[in-house]
C-alpha cells in the first residue's frame, strides 16, 4: 500500500514538472543567455577592388566584355544608319534622353536643398548630445529631450520626402530625374540615420564624443559609396587616377545612350499604339516575349551603371579603397566548419 502511494506521488510530481516546462518562461534580458554563434557581427572595411574589377583582370572575361561592347556599338551604328537612310533623320535614342532628363536645372536645385537639410543633421545631433550629457540619467527632462529630437528627425525625413515628391510634379521632371530624385532622397535619409544610429550609443552611455567625428568626416560619409558609418575608412594611397574616373564616366554615358536606344527601338515602338487600337491577349504575350531579352539587357546595364561605374568613380575620387563596401566576418561556427 505504501509502495502504491509513493508511485502515485512520483507520477503527480512528474506531471506538475511537465506542465511547468510547457509554460512560457518570462526571463529578463539580463537572465537570458544567447548562444555564442548568435553574436553580432560588424562589417569590416578593407582595401580591396570591386568584384567586376577583379573579374576584368582575367583575359577571358575581358575578351567577353569587349565582344559585348563591340555588339553594342554595332547595334547603335545599325540603328543610326537605318534612321538616316529610311527616315532621313538621326535622333533615335537622343530624343528620349532629352525627354527623360527634362528640367535638369530644377533637379540640381532640389538636390542642393535636400543636401543642405541633411547637412543640418550634424549640428542638430551635436546639440542633442551636448545637452543630454548635462541632464540627469533618470530625470523626466531626459525622456522629453529624447522624444523631442526624435520628433524633429521624423519631421526632417517627412519634409525631405514631401519636398522631393512636390518638386518632381511641380517642375515636371523627366522619368529618369524623377526616379533619381526618389533614390537620392532615400539615400540621404539612410545616410543620416546611419550616422545617428552609430554615434547615439556613445551619447547614451555618457561617453565622450570622438574627435574624429567632425563635420568634414560627416560630409565625406555623405558622398562615400557606403551606407555604413565608421569613424575611419580605408583610404587609397597616391593621387587620384583621373584617367580611370574619366573612363568610368564615358562608360556611364555610353550605358545611358544604349538604354535609350533599347527603349526607343523596342518598348516604345511596339507600344506606341497602346490605347489607340485594341490588343488581343496573344498580342500582349508576344510583345512580352519579344521584349524579355531587352529587359534583361537593360537590367544588367542599370546594375553595371549604378553599382559599378557610379560607385567606383566616386570611390576613386574620394580615395575610398574598399570598393565592396564592407563585408561581414564569418561567425565562429562558420569558421570552424570551414577549417574542417
Amino acid at each position: 500500500m505504501i509502495l502504491r502511494v509513493n508511485v502515485w506521488k512520483e507520477n503527480q510530481n512528474s506531471e506538475e514538472m511537465s506542465l511547468q516546462d510547457d509554460q512560457p518562461k518570462n526571463h529578463t534580458m539580463d537572465e537570458r543567455k544567447f548562444p555564442e554563434d548568435e553574436e553580432v557581427r560588424v562589417k569590416v572595411f578593407q582595401s580591396r577592388e570591386s568584384v567586376l574589377t577583379e573579374l576584368f583582370r582575367n583575359k577571358h572575361i575581358l575578351a567577353i566584355y569587349r565582344m559585348f561592347v563591340a555588339l553594342i556599338v554595332g547595334t547603335c551604328i545599325n540603328t543610326l544608319l537605318h534612321d538616316y537612310f529610311y527616315n532621313e533623320q538621326i535622333g533615335t535614342g537622343y530624343r528620349l534622353i532629352i525627354k527623360v532628363f527634362r528640367n535638369f536645372h530644377a533637379f540640381v536645385i532640389a538636390w542642393i536643398f535636400a543636401f543642405s537639410i541633411t547637412l543640418c543633421v550634424y549640428p542638430a545631433f551635436q546639440v542633442w548630445g551636448a545637452v543630454r550629457l548635462h541632464l540627469l540619467s533618470k530625470s523626466n527632462h531626459l525622456l522629453l529631450w529624447d522624444k523631442l529630437w526624435m520628433v524633429i528627425y521624423l519631421l526632417y525625413a517627412t519634409t525631405i520626402l514631401y519636398c522631393s515628391v512636390w518638386a518632381t510634379f511641380r517642375y515636371d521632371f523627366g522619368y529618369a530625374l524623377g526616379g533619381a530624385t526618389g533614390c537620392e532622397t532615400t539615400r540621404l535619409i539612410m545616410k543620416s540615420y546611419a550616422f545617428i544610429r552609430t554615434c547615439a550609443p556613445d551619447i547614451v552611455k555618457h561617453v565622450k564624443v570622438k574627435s574624429s567625428r567632425n563635420f568634414s568626416h560627416y560630409v565625406y560619409f555623405l558622398f562615400a559609396p557606403t551606407l555604413l558609418y565608421r569613424d575611419s575608412y580605408p583610404r587609397s594611397k597616391g593621387s587620384i587616377r583621373w584617367h580611370l574616373v574619366i573612363n568610368y564616366f564615358i562608360e556611364l554615358i555610353a550605358a545611358i545612350v544604349l538604354c535609350s536606344f533599347v527603349y526607343q527601338t523596342t518598348y516604345i515602338s511596339q507600344l506606341e499604339d497602346f490605347g489607340l487600337r485594341p490588343y488581343r491577349l496573344a498580342d500582349i504575350g508576344m510583345i512580352v516575349l519579344r521584349n524579355a531579352p531587352y529587359a534583361m539587357l537593360t537590367s544588367l546595364l542599370l546594375f553595371y551603371l549604378l553599382l559599378h561605374l557610379w560607385s567606383n568613380a566616386f570611390a576613386e575620387m574620394l580615395h575610398f579603397s574598399d570598393r565592396i563596401g564592407g563585408r561581414r566576418p564569418p561567425s565562429r561556427g562558420t569558421t570552424e566548419r570551414g577549417m574542417v
